[in-house]
């Protein structure tokens, strides 16, 4: 197995995430997701385990917590969803969620505002 395609694969979807308009499909259009899963997978396949950037993906999965404990993606265990309210300024530019669908907690946005000043 090629550990350099499979990253290159994964990192082609997180690359397409991140060039989502998020007013257009939402958070990611699962793009994000989907790079992950591909990461945990390679991660899983005899001969990827030395690939050091597969690797690194995976150590991140394990330190954020989105792998179950049977070895699967686990969804609903991230903060991240695909279900956020929100309503749009600027021209698409500015997107605020409503308090039930926050993307970050009041702790992150205060850490941002204060970090920003």
């Amino acid at each position: 197995l090629d550990g350099d395609v499979l990253h290159a694969r994964a990192a082609s979807f997180l690359g397409k995430a991140s060039s989502t308009p998020f007013g257009q499909f939402g958070h990611c259009h699962g793009y994000f997701v989907e790079a992950q899963k591909l990461w945990k997978e390679a991660g899983d396949l005899v001969g990827c385990e030395d690939h050091q950037d597969v690797m690194l993906q995976v150590e991140k999965q394990r330190a954020y917590g989105t792998t179950s404990s049977n070895g699967g993606f686990n969804e609903s265990g991230s903060t991240v969803t695909n279900e956020y309210r929100y309503t749009s300024s600027l021209d698409g530019k500015c997107f605020i969620t409503d308090a039930e669908t926050p993307i970050l907690s009041t702790r992150e946005c205060i850490f941002v505002i204060n970090s920003a000043e």
